[in-house]
């Protein structure tokens, strides 16, 4: 392999589970944006990623942090010494998907972002809206009771 640039990707789901049998992940939908009914609310996120492209020869720092707009960081996972798991005819690489939870303080554009070796490799922004509550007005019953 030539002198190649370690590549990573980073995305957010509402599922992603693993199959052992299949050695593959199964991904839900892909999340650009979600709503939350009030600030502060707890929220969980799936997260997907791949990397590839990483040294032979030793491992990689992994983590993912969350990030507000206001540049705070709500959650950030433990690092995680990642190693490739490709076989030799394979670009040398890793997935891994976890779940990170945090609350969200107000809304706007979040920053999920992935650190390898303490370096922003990639991130991706979510969208967090506050819904807009829903008024239910009584109606006047006309005098015949309907």
């Amino acid at each position: 392999m030539t002198n190649i640039e370690l590549m990573a990707m980073l995305l957010i789901c509402d599922t992603n589970d693993y199959s052992k049998e299949l050695h593959a992940h199964r991904l839900g939908h892909v999340i650009n944006a979600t709503e939350v009914p009030l600030v502060p609310y707890a929220c969980k996120f799936s997260f997907f990623a791949k990397i590839v492209n990483m040294p032979t020869d030793h491992t990689v720092d992994f983590s993912i942090q969350l990030v507000d707009p206001k540049g705070v960081t709500l959650a950030r996972t433990p690092r995680k010494a990642l190693y490739n798991v490709r076989a030799d005819d394979q670009i040398p690489g890793v997935d891994i998907a976890m779940i990170i939870g945090f609350v969200v303080c107000f809304p706007g554009i979040h920053w999920a972002q992935l650190i390898i070796d303490n370096e922003t490799a990639c991130q991706v922004p979510i969208t967090i809206r506050l819904r807009e509550k829903t008024v239910i007005v009584d109606e006047p019953m006309d005098r015949t009771g309907t």
